[in-house]
């Protein structure tokens, strides 16, 4: 499907972790594992250049100018390469012991599959993050119609891990079949992966479809990215966890107010609180990634040299806040598509009346009394 090649840069570097799971082991235990004798391994200078024709295509795909491929490069050359690096030893393992298993042409037994997707599960949700933070950059220089773009690959990339997620959930648990999931027949073999590429090309693009038209990308708040996948093994178990009472900011007044205002229906009231709960999980995300960032360019402007400093700095706040307000703006778009047109009509009525009545009410006042001139 030749949509689904718009998401290819985000996949090339999730097959790093995904088509070769990788070790998730305790960041204490992770942290002592060695780094493989023999196996693949790109160079610096590989991954390097791969960057340079991944953003080639994404300056291609997205309209970027020199300036912002050159802030996207930079910005994931910051990433990738680093959390690719720290994590050589499990992820180049993971690649052996996958290889090693489709070499041997003998289906692994199922103990052995679960052990290996507990461990790739929760550094493949990780690297999800690195790519989400990645995007939140691109955000603040990239226009509005490039984020648009970006929220529809976003949303395909979210859902194509959540797939992932579902999948190795089950195998975590003990669920691998290798009378289902080993074929040994090479023909029945593609013809099996063929249709489970189908089936999940179809269920990125809806997801990447419905995102470009206003709705919440999918994964967002939720570890896998599909609804009602399970939780990755390992994940704390919260329900039933009495949560602690907290005021409501703004963003959920205005949902709330939003809610009364439509009499929104139970199934809408919870669509509202899902895309209340992504906006705001992407703007306490982002804060708090750029929280230095941003008691760094106060500071400056309060101590700059120049005006070019100053104005630098208060242009840096300046996009930070403008991040911020599109996820607001988002919320309200994903909102106003909740209410049926007789929800809008009678809102429309209520809202209309207590002017009337006021009106009314002021009219005796404004009238002479009866027998003066």
């Amino acid at each position: 499907m030749r949509d689904t090649k718009r998401v290819r840069w985000f996949l090339v570097f999730a097959g790093l972790t995904i088509a070769a799971p990788v070790l998730a082991q305790e960041e204490s235990e992770r942290w002592k594992a060695k780094v493989p004798e023999a196996g693949f391994w790109p160079t610096e200078r590989m991954i390097d250049l791969a960057i340079d024709r991944i953003t080639d295509e994404m300056a291609g795909h997205y309209d970027l100018d020199d300036e912002q491929l050159y802030e996207t490069r930079a910005t994931i050359k910051e990433r990738v390469p680093k959390w690719l690096h720290e994590n050589r030893a499990e992820i180049q393992t993971l690649m052996n012991q996958f290889f090693e298993a489709q070499l041997s042409g003998e289906a692994p037994e199922p103990n052995a599959v679960a052990v290996w997707s507990q461990r790739a599960l929760p550094l493949i949700n990780e690297f999800k993050g690195v790519v989400n933070n990645m995007s939140d950059d691109f955000r603040e220089f990239w226009n509005d119609d490039q984020q648009i773009m970006l929220d529809g690959e976003l949303a395909a990339f979210n859902t194509g891990i959540g797939l992932v997620n579902n999948k190795m959930s089950v195998w975590a648990d003990g669920g691998y079949d290798p009378e289902t999931e080993w074929i040994g027949d090479p023909e029945a073999r593609r013809d099996k992966e063929r249709k489970e590429r189908e089936d999940a090309d179809k269920i990125i693009e809806a997801a990447r479809q419905d995102a470009m038209n206003g709705g919440a990308p999918s994964g967002a708040g939720s570890v896998s990215g599909v609804e009602g996948a399970p939780p990755a093994p390992g994940a704390p178990n919260v329900k039933g966890a009495a949560a602690p009472v907290k005021p409501k900011d703004e963003w959920e007044q205005y949902t709330d107010e939003f809610i009364a205002r439509y009499k929104l229906t139970d199934e809408q009231q919870q669509k509202a609180r899902m895309y209340l709960k992504e906006a705001q999980s992407n703007r306490d995300s982002y804060k708090a990634k750029n929280a230095s960032r941003r008691v760094e360019a106060e500071a400056l402007i309060k101590k700059a040299d120049t005006p070019e400093m100053k104005a630098e700095a208060e242009a840096s706040l300046h996009r930070m806040d403008r991040t911020v307000d599109r996820y607001f703006d988002k919320l309200k778009d994903n909102l106003n598509r909740l209410p049926t047109r007789k929800q809008r009509a009678e809102a429309a009525t209520l809202a209309a009346t207590p002017t009337e009545t006021t009106e009314a009410a002021a009219k005796p006042q404004a009238q002479k009394t009866p027998g003066k001139r």
